[in-house]
């Protein structure tokens, strides 16, 4: 029996009972009462029994009034036991300072206990937190490194197969961010109709057959079209991914969960850099007489992320990202200026487009990003150039300042 239920029982028969647990009055069906006839998801019975729980505990004060008055009879009594001054009723006492804490404690009981009633990730997804957060951050981990890989690898791809171009070079390192923003926005739209890990695994998919491509494709063409589908595989995964760990995450653990999400991205990138840089000047993969180990960084990626990618698709899924909202939330206080979840596409677009807020945010991280992917692709090429360091000199190094910032700004 769960520790709410043991509250319950142990109250007096006067008390009043908390919302979510079952009674046989007539407020505990009510949820029921009014649903006669619709068959409910399990996401929307939870929904369902936060409204009955937040009406019974804001919109109902004769019970909390009641609760008090209880309260109030019990201390008054054990002041009379005491040789203190009985005579002042419950009523009396409600004008004192321990009303405000007394209506509170009743607030609060009604929230605490309501987390029992509520999905958690288990329910959701099939496995714990950790489980979730641990796949997340290796698929953001390997998504990042094929980012630091391509960069340490970019020199030997530019004198092998672009004919020493450095715009070609540069054009084939940014097309997966074409990808990415053109199909972020989408994959966003989408996530609010379909199963969000569904689409993400099918697009993971579809990131590592752009990753295939980029091993073993020999012209310019098709290799910014194989990374250019790696970008829109990773739109997938990352336009939820970041959702999720907050949603699931214990609420006393959540930015460190979404801390130890974001790591992925430093740590990533700079093993990337390394392990690319080093693979890229070992002799393993040989090529028209060429020395093209570059390669089999890709085919590496290849083979870890086939299984990860099949992992997230037979993980279980809640059917759209809107039912998220009811997950590991003890209060959700709606309003009048709450805004419609059904509005068509375009309304939505022209609500954020207008909104100056967004705006700025995002002008300057369009301003970081293009500051920071910079350095990012051409800091090993600088390295390889001004200084006559090899990729297994120059990756490594970089690697290993981006790591040691990435911990530091993390700490």
């Amino acid at each position: 029996m769960s520790n709410a239920k043991k509250k319950v029982q142990n109250r007096p028969t006067n008390s009043i009972q908390d919302p979510l647990i079952d009674n046989d009055d007539d407020n505990s069906h009510q949820v029921t009462d009014s649903l006669v006839g619709a068959t409910l998801t399990k996401e929307e019975e939870w929904g369902e029994k936060r409204k009955q729980s937040l009406g019974h505990a804001i919109q109902s004060p004769s019970k909390s009034e009641s609760l008090e008055d209880e309260n109030n009879s019990r201390n008054t009594n054990n002041n009379s036991s005491n040789g203190k001054n009985a005579k002042a009723g419950p009523r009396d006492s409600t004008h004192s300072s321990g009303q405000s804490s007394s209506k509170t404690s009743f607030t609060q009981s009604n929230i605490i206990e309501d987390d029992s009633e509520l999905p958690t990730a288990k329910d959701m997804f099939n496995c714990g937190p950790k489980a979730i957060l641990f796949l997340f951050f290796t698929l953001a981990f390997f998504v990042y490194f094929d980012r630091g890989s391509l960069a340490a690898a970019l020199e030997d791809i530019q004198k092998q197969l672009l004919d020493d171009s450095t715009e070609k070079g540069g054009m084939l390192a940014s097309s997966y961010l074409f990808g990415y923003c053109l199909s972020s926005p989408l994959f966003a739209l989408l996530g609010s109709h379909f199963a969000p890990l569904k689409m993400s695994s099918i697009g993971m998919l579809v990131w590592c057959g752009g990753v295939f491509g980029t091993a073993f494709f020999d012209s310019f063409g098709t290799l910014t079209a194989a990374r250019l589908f790696t970008g829109i595989g990773e739109a997938s995964f990352l336009a939820f991914s970041a959702t999720i760990v907050d949603v699931i995450a214990p609420t006393q653990h959540r930015a460190l969960y979404l801390g130890l999400f974001y790591m992925a991205m430093p740590f990533g990138y700079a093993f990337g850099y390394g392990l690319g840089g080093i693979i890229t000047s070992a002799h393993v993969y040989s090529k028209n007489g060429n020395n093209e180990s570059w390669r089999a960084v890709f085919i590496l990626e290849f083979v870890t992320m086939i299984p990860l990618a099949c992992a997230l698709f037979f993980m279980k899924s809640p059917r759209n990202m809107l039912v998220l909202k009811d997950l590991n939330k003890p209060f959700v206080e709606e309003t009048a200026t709450d805004l419609p979840e059904d509005d068509l596409w375009h309304v939505k677009t022209k609500r954020i487009v207008t909104n100056p807020t967004w705006v700025l945010i995002t002008l300057g991280y369009s301003t970081q990003t293009f500051v920071t992917g910079t350095f990012a692709v051409l800091a090993i090429e600088y390295l390889n150039e001004a200084y006559q360091w090899s990729s297994g000199t120059a990756g490594p190094t970089f690697g290993g300042m981006t790591l040691i910032s990435g911990l530091f700004f993390f700490f």
